[in-house]
């Protein structure tokens, strides 16, 4: 039984392996490819609402972000789960931050400045955003009275939805409005800048005050017995900006004979910038020599952490103190975590005409727990243009598995990063105003992580869609192992029809031209080894939504269906994916596989245009 919040209450749970889950995002992006993300909906239900998000299946959205102009007419967003015909919770933006359990730290509304139409009418922007964990068991729909859409006052309809997938043999705890432990998780989140670990039983290790010199390295903490790293506290004896860059901390864990942890200060403590304080749940720091980071840090027989100055100029400390306890070794003693590392730091840097690729990773499995962003003008007289949309694959998989319509939504703001600081306990960021100056954001994942069995791949565009010159600089902060869980072990294609077209994303101006089917049922004998799961990775052509297929294995037809309710005419190949479970695979050689397309809204969507099967390992 998965319980989303039993899970986010404990916090030592973060490293733990996260088999059979993924991570997904529905939202505004502009099919086109441009920069017009100002429309959302699915489809119009038969009760005539606009669908935002549906999914079948065992899950659980986790964000919910949309901005609106407070001018305009206000929607009503309902909440449908596990096949209930009326909504079991209804939610106004204005209500944000107010209705339990979406209150303050979990939700909240952020106003951005006013924006001018070409009537000449001014409004100001509401960013209504929740962190409020919305588990399902079987289905979940989420739909809004009023046509999303508009860039200018009165209308606005970004807006977007983060979630996780489960495996479909996986029982959850469903949503429950009134489950008392909302205010339990929303007291954990109002306390940033303590320890969200419970403080018994620490061992503290305690620097006093020392020098570093220019160009130096010094070993700060060391261990030769498994433990659980739950705190690092810093203090300078004077704040310098240029610490950020210039402090690094590099950390091994087990023996291993590289780094896996190597960031500058910046991003550990999640300000690459350092122009205002920033308190998140899990790191932060002062802007006045004090910084702290409580990301759990498990191993099994030792670690060591080191500080090095990269500068020339001697940097003086307070103290550097390193707390750890032996009390949870035993929910890490059979290995299944992840280590705490970093994706190599993406030094300041340019990419004309492409995506800013912070992280492209390869060969390794975990989760993405954290990620620190900063982006630079391109010249004295140019911008930060705060337009862009990240863009995260997993796995190898062609079409985004996360993204947002502006690297501020990703932040879950918006209108250009505008006030600073602003900061909550999972997302903000840091800058110098209104003015496209450089800003530094955070985004960190306390429920949504991203799982990933053999690769990430993680960027962020350039104004609006690549069209302008800035510079990117951060990283990416995961619980891994350097091991692949992911295996090809066959490939399906037929040949009845050839399509030209695109995907979505950094390469879709590039044209890809595939073979396959429509409309028909197929089928396949896929081995099964030792595998927990099989994963069925399929190309289709999305010009026409919404598809739905029945999955059989063997005489057993799976309960949950294959859908897919969004379409996008303009970049027509779509990559998603379906996971057969564990108790479908049990005591066998092989399975023979069949996908029945159905027809939906008149029509069989459902197609497919090549079907990669994989071997997932635990």
């Amino acid at each position: 039984m998965i319980d989303v919040l039993e899970e986010l209450l404990h916090p030592e749970t973060l490293p733990l392996q996260k088999p059979g889950r993924k991570a997904h995002y529905e939202g505004s992006i502009d099919k086109t490819g441009g920069n017009s993300d100002w429309d959302w909906h699915l489809y119009q239900d038969e009760n005539k609402e606009w669908v935002l998000f549906e999914q079948y299946g065992p899950g659980c959205i986790y964000n919910f972000v949309q901005h609106r102009y407070i001018s305009s007419p206000e929607p009503t967003f309902r909440f449908y789960f596990d096949g209930e015909k009326t909504p079991r919770f209804t939610l106004k933006p204005s209500q944000f931050g107010e209705r339990y359990p979406f209150i303050e730290p979990l939700a909240g509304k952020f106003i951005g400045p006013g924006i001018t139409n070409a009537n000449g009418e001014t409004s100001a922007i509401r960013v209504a955003r929740s962190f409020v964990p919305m588990p399902f068991t079987s289905h979940c729909k989420v739909t809004s009275d009023l046509y999303l859409e508009g860039n200018l006052p009165p209308n606005g309809g970004w807006g977007h939805v983060i979630y996780h997938t489960y495996s479909q043999d996986t029982p959850v705890r469903s949503f429950d409005a009134t489950d008392d432990r909302y205010r339990l998780l929303a007291q954990l989140w109002g306390q940033t800048g303590r320890n969200p670990l419970p403080t018994a039983g620490k061992l503290r290790t305690l620097s006093s005050s020392f020098v570093l010199s220019g160009n130096s390295i010094k070993r700060v903490f060391c261990d030769s017995a498994a433990s659980l790293i739950t705190t690092i506290r810093v203090r300078t004896k004077e704040y310098v900006r240029e610490h950020l860059q210039d402090l690094w901390i590099c950390a091994k864990w087990d023996g291993h004979d590289q780094n896996d942890l190597e960031a500058p200060w910046g991003c550990l403590f999640s300000n690459e910038l350092g122009y205002h304080q920033v308190t998140y749940l899990y790191a932060g720091m002062d802007a006045d020599g004090g910084y702290y980071c409580y990301f759990p840090m498990p191993y099994l027989h030792g670690a060591e952490i080191s500080i090095e100055n990269r500068s020339d100029t001697d940097v003086e400390f307070d103290y550097f103190c390193v707390e750890s306890t032996s009390k949870y070794n035993e929910i890490y003693a059979d290995g299944r975590f992840g280590y705490f590392m970093n994706t190599p730091y993406y030094f300041k840097k340019h990419t004309k005409g492409a995506d800013s690729v912070i992280a492209s990773i390869s060969g390794v499995s975990g989760h993405v727990i954290s990620s620190v962003v900063t982006g630079y003008p391109f010249c004295e007289s140019g911008r930060a243009d705060c337009e862009g949309d990240a863009r995260i694959h997993f796995d190898g998989i062609r079409t985004p598995q996360i993204e947002s319509d502006g690297s501020e939504s990703y932040a879950c703001y918006g209108m250009g990063f505008c006030t600073p600081p602003q900061c909550n306990p999972a997302s903000g960021y840091d800058g110098r105003g209104f003015h496209h100056q450089d800003w530094s954001m955070t985004r960190q994942l306390p429920g949504d992580c991203y799982p990933f069995c053999d690769s990430l791949h993680f960027a962020f565009e350039s104004f609006g869609c690549n069209d302008g010159d800035m510079y990117h600089s951060g990283t990416v902060f995961y619980y891994g192992r350097r091991h692949s869980r992911m295996t090809l072990i066959k490939e399906f294609s037929e040949t009845e029809e050839t399509m030209t077209s695109y995907f979505e994303g950094d390469d879709d101006d590039i044209a890809v031209t595939l073979s396959g089917s429509r409309a028909k049922p197929i089928a396949f004998t896929v081995p099964v080894g030792h595998a927990s799961e099989i994963l069925l990775r399929r190309v289709s052509d999305q010009g026409e939504g919404r598809q739905l297929a029945i999955v059989q294995v063997g005489d057993v037809v799976c309960a949950q269906p294959w859908y897919c309710p969004d379409h996008n005419p303009y970049k027509r190949w779509l990559e998603d994916e379906y996971v057969i479970p564990a108790d479908h695979l049990q005591d066998k050689d092989n399975v023979t596989v069949t996908i029945l397309p159905k027809e939906l809204d008149g029509m069989t969507a459902f197609n497919q245009f090549g079907i990669k099967i994989y071997q997932i390992s635990r």
